[in-house]
């Protein structure tokens, strides 16, 4: 589908887009300037002249824009091309973030071709389907799962090849040699290196070793630069899912890409070239691939390559790299506001210093838990305010932007509509548009939408509808309302609610929007149990964790209880509380909702709750275990 403004009055549009109200009046039509273009070529268009500024540091090793571009890319494109990949074909990276999957993905853009980027955590059956859908001629892999997921699978891949990248590969002989005294991580690395080239020598009919593949780059000849054509796919990206089934890729163009570098221009903190962009969002993620690495380059920032990072040392990272600009989900920020940072702080005064732009989104949230992380980053020596934003896979991981403007910064939003999108606020069951202010589902459309999902346009078709301009809309499945600034604010997915055994549907959001305001509650998540495998409905059900000091009892449940309904209505509300130690989180770092929907309340600590609407009595029987410990 192709996306731009034509046969719209770019002027009158603040009145269907009053979001639009906080940009400069050219700001929706620029969007689509000079976007018509290969991802290389933009990146290399605009880092013109910055051929001296480091664009990737990787374990301290920097690496140029010129040696990027004049080198690595042109390296890897040859290779690519020599052996046979072509405009329109698909090579699929499954790889972390290191110099190769920055150089194959440009490379492979370069000759026309795209990437299908996976996450190197998910299991072999994701990995056999999403390489075979894609019909991918090459395989590039992380060399720790080769043994374990690709072997299992490998008669089955319809790859020519299969090429193992280690994470040393970029790394200096001299750099190695000069740790491995020190690093047992390094001789980890050299160790499983000779015996992933063992494989390979004992397999080489199937497997690639990288040195060899890149041998190819000198045998060719010719011209292997592809032209540039519209809609063209130039990377899939893949949504959640939790089995072989389920996990879809959205497909992207390269005026996807090149959209949302000129969206991101205009948020109120645009950084100049030589900031420090903290590479730990996965390159595999929509948010990573578009508005972490392919933004930061055309933006020639220094982008930090992390290949693996502990989620409790984030900003140890932040810290240890000097970053200006880092990407990570609320619980990372939060770590600011432990009181160990304040023993860090006096060892390391103001550590906090260099950051400019603290990004956060991908997860729910609440407004204290943004004060705090605030007061923290001021009493930490940044001046900067933590942004959040809103975002889907399907549009290249965001759409909406906080301002950190004094007179437009609002927390309890989540962000201003980028000047490019557009939307619409829609009844979730009668499909009709309602006005400002007004809860409803929110459908989207702009110039970095997917082009659909791969291999799947039946689901393609099912997510699109049209607004009266005759412009696709995605159907987002989130509860949304903006307001005559442009504002949006977020109520939960339309998909996130509970149907209980009495027929009654119960929304998530509200109830544990309520328990995280509580002063007791440190963090709080809503799914719905069933009693038993065969049993119609579910129990809504509250998995508290309390902070740090405060005892789980069941007078604080009863507490708690009535906390929620000054503030929702006696249906509404969780029928079971219990208490947990740690929220589960997905290797994604989002919540793991099916974890805690696959427990068994015979294996918990719980505490139902009195509701005029349900029949405890009858409730208590059903969930009457040996087991229960504690009933309120």
């Amino acid at each position: 589908m192709t996306h731009d403004y034509k046969g719209i009055n770019v002027g009158n549009l603040t009145k269907d887009m009053p979001h639009l109200v906080n940009y400069p009046k050219d700001a929706y039509k620029s969007v689509f300037d000079g976007i018509n273009t290969k991802i290389v070529d933009f990146m290399w268009e605009r880092t013109t002249g910055y051929d001296s500024e480091v664009a990737i540091e990787y374990f301290g090793v920097p690496i140029t824009y010129g040696e990027l571009k004049q080198e690595k890319i042109l390296e890897y494109a040859k290779a690519l091309s020599k052996f046979g990949i072509s405009k329109g074909d698909y090579i699929t990276l499954c790889l972390p973030n290191i110099p190769e999957t920055v150089y194959l993905k440009y490379a492979a853009n370069m000759i026309g071709a795209a990437s299908l980027m996976l996450d190197p955590r998910i299991n072999s059956e994701q990995i056999a389907r999403m390489v075979n859908k894609s019909k991918s001629v090459l395989l590039f892999c992380h060399n720790e799962i080769c043994k374990p997921k690709i072997e299992p699978i490998k008669e089955r891949l319809m790859v020519e090849k299969i090429t193992n990248i280690s994470p040393t590969h970029s790394l200096p002989a001299s750099l190695l040699e000069q740790t491995l005294e020190t690093s047992p991580v390094r001789l980890k690395f050299l160790l499983k290196d000779y015996l992933i080239r063992l494989q390979e020598i004992k397999d080489s009919g199937r497997y690639y070793q990288l040195d060899k593949f890149l041998e190819l780059s000198h045998q060719h000849t010719g011209n292997y630069i592809a032209s540039y054509e519209e809609n063209q796919p130039a990377t899939a990206l893949c949504t959640s899912g939790t089995t072989a089934d389920n996990l879809k890729a959205c497909v992207f163009s390269n005026e996807n890409y090149n959209a949302m570098v000129n969206n991101l221009k205009y948020i109120s903190a645009c950084l100049p070239p030589g900031k420090r962009f903290l590479g730990v969002v996965p390159y595999f993620s929509a948010y990573g691939s578009f508005c972490g690495f392919h933004n930061s380059f055309s933006n020639i920032w220094l982008v930090v390559l992390v290949p693996k990072i502990n989620p409790n040392k984030f900003i140890q990272s932040v810290i240890k790299h000097k970053a200006n600009v880092g990407i990570g989900v609320p619980a990372y920020w939060e770590q600011l506001t432990k009181p160990s940072m304040r023993v860090y702080n006096f060892f390391r005064p103001n550590f906090c210093r260099h950051i400019d732009l603290p990004i956060t989104g991908g997860d729910e949230t609440t407004v204290k838990k943004l004060i705090d992380i605030n007061s923290s980053l001021k009493k930490y020596g940044s001046e900067a305010k933590i942004v959040e934003g809103y975002g889907e896979t399907e549009f290249g991981g965001s759409v909406s932007v906080m301002s950190n403007a004094p007179e437009k910064y609002n927390l309890n939003s989540v962000g201003i509509l980028l000047p490019g999108f557009y939307g619409r606020i829609v009844h979730p069951e009668t499909g009709e548009e309602i006005g400002l202010n007004e809860r409803g589902e929110l459908e989207l459309g702009g110039p970095t939408m997917t082009l659909g999902y791969l291999g799947e346009e039946e689901k393609t078709k099912e997510i699109l509808t049209y607004d009266k301009y005759g412009r696709p809309l995605y159907k987002t499945g989130d509860i949304m309302s903006i307001n005559e600034k442009g504002e949006l604010f977020y109520y939960g997915r339309l998909k996130r609610v509970m149907m209980r055994p009495d027929g009654h549907t119960v929304a998530n959001f509200p109830i544990e929007r309520r328990l995280k305001s509580h002063f007791a509650v440190d963090d709080c998540v809503v799914v719905g149990i069933k009693i038993r495998e065969d049993a119609n409905g579910t129990i809504p059900t509250a998995f508290i964790k309390l902070k740090s000091g405060v005892k789980g009892t069941s007078e604080l449940a009863r507490q708690l209880d009535d906390y929620c309904l000054e503030d929702i209505g006696e249906r509404e509300r969780a029928l079971v509380i219990t208490y947990i130690k740690e929220i589960p989180y997905t290797k994604s770092d989002k919540i793991d909702f099916r974890d805690l929907e696959r427990r068994r309340f015979d294996d918990m600590d719980i505490h139902i709750m009195d509701s005029i609407f349900f029949d405890r009595p009858s409730l208590v029987r059903k969930l009457a275990q040996s087991t229960i410990k504690k009933i309120s």
